[in-house]
């Protein structure tokens, strides 16, 4: 059984915030509600990534709860077998609509994805968020 999706996203706002990298990891491994419920929500916004209704789900979200699943989702690839995503990454859809929020905190945000990605060949940025736009 999946968690309520605004559980799950407090849950995970609060563990981002803190800096809790490898709970996050243990929680997502041992959790399976809190897994499904991330891994669900990866499959949304994959999901005909240009069709309305992706871009209707990120709406829902407060900049900092989508600075929190970047992370999330970067921190997880491939710590845990499910959230092995390669080219199909849900990050650089994310970091669109952060950019599109204008986002104070983006180019931190996009410096702490290009340190810490575990796959220098991962996407991290589509063409409407390219390196030119980044300042970098």
């Amino acid at each position: 059984m999946k968690l309520p999706l605004n559980i799950t996203i407090k849950r995970l706002v609060a563990i981002v915030k803190e800096g809790y990298y490898e709970e996050l990891v243990e929680l997502t491994k041992f959790d399976s509600n809190f897994r499904d419920t991330l891994l669900e929500l990866e499959k949304q916004i994959n999901r005909n990534r240009v069709d309305t209704y992706s871009n209707e789900l990120l709406v829902l979200f407060e900049d900092f709860e989508i600075d929190a699943l970047i992370r999330a989702y970067m921190l997880l690839e491939g710590a845990i077998a499910e959230f092995s995503f390669g080219n199909e990454t849900p990050v650089p859809h994310l970091f669109d609509r952060l950019f599109e929020l204008e986002y104070s905190n983006f180019n931190e945000l996009a410096d702490w994805a290009l340190k810490n990605r575990k796959n220098e060949h991962q996407p991290l940025f589509t063409e409407s968020t390219n390196i030119m736009k980044l300042g970098h």
